[in-house]
């Protein structure tokens, strides 16, 4: 997951690794690219995502959902963004923590709908769903593997996935970007390594994960999650890092979002 809206980002473990890394024998890193590491938000990071690793494979995308609790007068995309029209800045959303996915991502959404809506932040992604299904704040973002097991019961209700396209684990699910075009915030986990591992070793590690992920058992239960498979070589993997560094970068800038 990179960003505070998606810029690439490496968990805090990995914040941590370059420099023991640097003269470290070869280890592969899983990573999250999320924003709350990235140096887009903290500019005293320690690390440089584009520089202090090598990309071996992205694993995994993480759609996130938009859900609303069931008192919210708004059942489609269209109709919370008419309602936060009517009320500027009047309808609040919950999030994980100031510069987190889910920050981001609605964040992304309130400027690409042009509207205003009131940022709250909590301690972690798991108390921001509680507080919507508690009826406390009325919306936000937040992963699938979250979302599916509350609507059973009808404890929230999903206006829309974060995904460019709808979803394989929920086809009838309309995504945000159906309301508002271009709309598009996956986070995702991939496989870095130092800068300095060998190129021999980069190949081989990406042969060995893009194997795994096409393995039946392992895509079934990544779906279980609510994860969607990615795979790739390296390069590909590399042009998603820049790519959405600087668009994530863009955005964090502009919203002045800051740790």
């Amino acid at each position: 997951m990179w960003r505070t809206s998606r810029a690439p980002q490496v968990s805090s473990g990995c914040a941590r690794a370059p420099a023991r890394l640097r003269t470290a024998t070869p280890s592969w890193l899983q990573t999250t690219v999320s924003s709350r590491c990235s140096p887009n938000i903290k500019t005293d990071a320690g690390y440089d995502p584009l520089k202090d690793f090598l990309p071996v494979t992205q694993l995994v995308g993480i759609p996130l959902g938009l859900i609303a609790h069931p008192t919210l007068p708004a059942t489609t995309v269209s109709e919370l963004i008419a309602l936060a029209r009517q009320k500027p800045g009047g309808i609040n959303y919950a999030s994980g923590g100031t510069g987190s996915p889910q920050h981001v991502a609605m964040e992304l959404f309130v400027r690409a709908a042009g509207v205003e809506m009131t940022h709250v932040p909590y301690r972690g992604a798991t108390a921001a769903v509680n507080e919507i299904v508690a009826g406390h704040v009325p919306v936000g973002f937040t992963g699938m593997s979250s979302v599916v097991p509350l609507l059973s019961d009808k404890r929230v209700r999903l206006l829309a996935t974060s995904t460019p396209s709808r979803t394989s684990q929920l086809p009838d699910v309309p995504t945000v970007a159906e309301t508002v075009p271009g709309f598009s915030f996956v986070p995702w986990c991939a496989l870095l390594v130092p800068a300095h591992t060998p190129p021999e070793i980069v190949a081989r590690l990406n042969a060995a994960a893009v194997s795994a992920l096409k393995d039946p058992a392992v895509r079934a239960r990544l779906a279980e999650l609510g994860f969607e498979v990615v795979g790739g070589t390296p390069e590909q993997l590399a042009l998603v890092m820049r790519a959405e560094f600087a668009r994530m970068g863009d955005l964090i800038r502009a919203a002045n979002i800051q740790e």
